[in-house]
């Protein structure tokens, strides 16, 4: 008669020597307060070197939204005739507010002068002193818990110092910023 089941190795009478080294180690108590103090260590370290990295990040991230947000209001800085009419500059302003991160924007001349508007965010508590004087070229600051970024800056058109101020939507930096930490510490 034959048998319908498949004879099996027999492990159990074979020794492993890898078994047999494992089961020793993890019986040595040293063995394991080394293993847990590296380990220990290699998050420490990494956790010293997340900290810079991550504003490094953060900061590298704000740079390149102050240049994109520059570099849309370029036609702006192009447009010396709109200057003197209100109407077509805030016009300008709104069609690059639709194609760009900006929330709001507002144009101001050296003296403090609303030049146009859109949006509404309130620029009133913004510090641009040193940007008007011209002492900076720029000033930035993170507004309503960080969803938001306020840049100024300054700028030369048609011999007058014009001062523009816009509020932008950075919520995309703290999700990029979690989404660095998070891919770092699966690294770890």
């Amino acid at each position: 008669m034959i048998s319908n089941t498949v004879p099996r190795p027999v492990t159990a009478d074979i020794p492993h020597p890898l078994r047999a080294l494992a089961q020793r180690l993890w019986g040595c108590r040293l063995c394991k307060s080394v293993t847990f103090s590296v380990f220990v260590l290699i998050l420490a370290i990494e956790s010293v070197i997340l900290v810079p990295s991550a504003y490094k990040f953060r900061n590298d991230a704000v740079l390149m939204l102050e240049r994109q947000t520059m570099l849309a209001m370029q036609p702006v800085v192009l447009a010396e005739e709109t200057l003197a009419k209100p109407r077509e500059l805030e016009q300008l302003l709104s069609k690059i507010q639709r194609d760009s991160s900006i929330l709001a924007a507002s144009i101001r001349n050296a003296k403090g002068v609303t030049l146009a508007q859109v949006g509404d965010a309130d620029f009133s508590d913004f510090a641009i002193d040193d940007v008007v004087s011209g002492r900076r070229d720029k000033l930035g600051r993170f507004a309503l818990g960080g969803s938001c970024y306020d840049l100024a800056w300054s700028a030369t058109v048609g011999g007058e110092r014009l001062v523009f101020l816009t509020r932008l939507d950075s919520s995309q930096i703290n999700t990029l910023l979690t989404a660095f930490i998070l891919r770092i510490a699966g690294l770890v």
